[in-house]
């Protein structure tokens, strides 16, 4: 700090340079070469130019040139490199915002060289899990590590460190940022078309069974209303699987043809599978969770950068199963669980439903796959209450009680493990425990205060959200109150009751513990609504409603 330069001494007029000023090149290299003349332990160099040229932007002046800028810092960041010894000093090289001339933000430039990082190689960090990505918080400790001090426990970040950076990880990481920002713009567009879609779906089954005198009659609106479910249903599949297309060559015009062609194939091909429609929903469901958990033990490739997956730009989550993935694997391990109970009454169903409810919380919260903190506290009630309720027991203060107890102690167990892992490779259940230790239950507390704060932003972003909560009052109460159709499937099908109940019960409370909650009660509420219409379809085909 005694030996900082950062007065107009490193400035040089030029009439041409935004505010008539640039940095005298000259002057910052021996500025530059002073300090490491010193053992210093750090060095922070800024060139200024950029900083003046955005400002410029900001200020109305787009015509600024960028390229100056640009090349007199690639001059000055090579002078410094050159004064380096490799092999025992590092430098890194940050740029964590994006150019004011762009609309959209970008994920910022992030370079390593020296002791321990290699020509090539990618970077990532305890604090995102994901290759390819740091964040910013990621700095201080990285510089503590190589200075060998050890990272205070009240220190967010966690320190860098390198990985296989693949054939061209300067491509690699252009692409990433490319396909990050079109998700980035067109998750709640495409999540918006899919709402309207689930709500076309149900007004056209309120349509359908105020319509129909007969059920014997199984006319073509009864197919095609049969296949639109399956279709809503599938669409989760779709948004998933279809990751590896190229979104941001393709454009969103046909990346959203091709949603919509994926999602009719899909539908297609369970459709002419022969089997009845209770069964097709199963094996929808059954492939939707399995293509979730094959990707969280493959790395969550199929997440980072997908239509529905971790919103990489917006930099609250890059591994794991985020808040759409957490209400997709919820909403369809409960589903899937009341069918089998329902298709295999006197057989293997009520065994095979039980594996599905426990991996279902396995996939969520292991610190290796899912790392979700708050869907562990949201999906375990709601699965024990589907639970209670598949096996023909009564809710009761005793099972609330014993649920909340079995969350925490998986928590425990989960935490544990991933105490118990390399520090570079723990996720943020393992800080929030650091955090514990540090501040008390307050960390704790502070953290649900801060995902309440989001889903009030999320209301205050989007008027929509505020038809949300009065929808699942509304589904709610034709559940859990409804007379007619609802009152028969509850009657009849008390398996299937039950998947409804523990819907209702993951969106409210997997909206109250996620950021972005309000995202999770939406999701979860378009798989509940197909899966209530082929319930109705089934049901009316067999004469159980009138």
């Amino acid at each position: 700090v005694e030996r900082s330069v950062v007065d107009q001494s490193l400035l040089a007029a030029d009439a041409a340079a935004p505010f008539g000023v640039r940095t005298d090149p000259e002057r910052i290299r021996r500025a530059v070469g002073e300090a490491l003349d010193d053992p210093c332990s750090m060095i922070v160099v800024d060139g200024g130019d950029l900083i003046r040229r955005e400002e410029a932007v900001v200020r109305g002046d787009p015509s600024v040139a960028l390229r100056e800028p640009l090349l007199a810092l690639d001059e000055l960041v090579g002078s410094v490199r050159s004064r380096l010894d490799p092999a025992r000093d590092l430098l890194l090289l940050v740029s964590p915002t994006s150019p004011a001339t762009d609309a959209l933000p970008h994920l910022g430039v992030a370079i390593a060289e020296g002791p321990g990082f290699g020509a090539g190689d990618a970077l990532t960090s305890g604090s995102t899990g994901a290759s390819g990505i740091v964040a910013l918080t990621d700095v201080a400790p990285t510089v503590l590590l190589h200075q060998g001090v050890a990272r205070p426990e009240s220190m967010v970040g966690r320190a860098w460190f390198r990985e296989n950076g693949g054939d061209d990880p300067v491509e690699s990481a252009v692409e990433l940022d490319l396909e990050a920002r079109f998700a980035h713009r067109w998750q709640p567009i495409v999540s918006g078309a899919f709402g309207v879609a689930d709500l076309l779906l149900v007004i056209g089954a309120f349509w359908f069974f105020r319509r129909r005198r007969r059920p014997e009659d199984r006319p073509t609106s009864g197919r095609l209303l049969e296949w639109a479910a399956l279709a809503a249903l599938s669409f989760p599949f779709v948004a998933f699987a279809s990751t590896p297309l190229p979104a941001d060559d393709l454009g969103p015009a046909l990346y959203g043809a091709a949603l919509v062609v994926l999602t009719v194939l899909v539908a297609g091909a369970v459709t002419r599978s022969g089997r009845s429609v209770l069964e097709r929903t199963l094996i929808v469901c059954v492939a939707t969770i399995l293509l979730l958990a094959v990707d969280l033990l493959a790395g969550a490739r199929l997440q980072l950068t997908g239509i529905w997956g971790n919103d990489a730009i917006l930099g609250g989550r890059f591994a794991g199963l985020g808040n759409i993935g957490f209400a997709v694997l919820g909403s369809c391990s409960i589903a899937a669980a009341a069918l089998l109970v329902h298709l295999r009454k006197d057989s293997w169903g009520v065994p095979a439903a039980s594996v599905v409810l426990t991996l279902a919380v396995l996939i969520d919260g292991m610190p290796f796959l899912g790392r979700d903190v708050g869907g562990v506290l949201a999906l375990v009630p709601a699965l024990l209450l589907t639970g209670v309720l598949l096996f023909g027991r009564k809710v009761t203060f005793r099972s609330v009680v014993l649920a909340i107890l079995i969350a925490g102690a998986l928590l425990t167990a989960f935490a544990a493990i991933d105490l118990a892992r390399p520090e570079d490779q723990q996720t943020h259940l393992a800080r929030l425990v650091d955090d514990i230790k540090q501040e008390g239950t307050g960390a704790f507390t502070d953290a649900l205060d801060r995902k309440l704060d989001a889903n009030i932003g999320v209301f205050g972003e989007s008027p929509a959200s505020f038809l949300i909560p009065p929808i699942w009052a509304l589904f709610a109460w034709l559940v859990l109150r409804g007379k007619g159709r609802w009152q028969i499937l509850r009657a009849r099908h008390p398996e299937l009751h039950a998947a409804l109940v523990g819907g209702l019960s993951l969106a409210l409370f997997g909206g109250v513990v996620n950021d972005s909650g309000v995202v999770v009660v939406a999701v979860v509420m378009s798989v509940l609504a197909p899966v209530a219409v082929v319930m109705l379809l089934d049901g009316e085909r067999h004469g159980e409603a009138t």
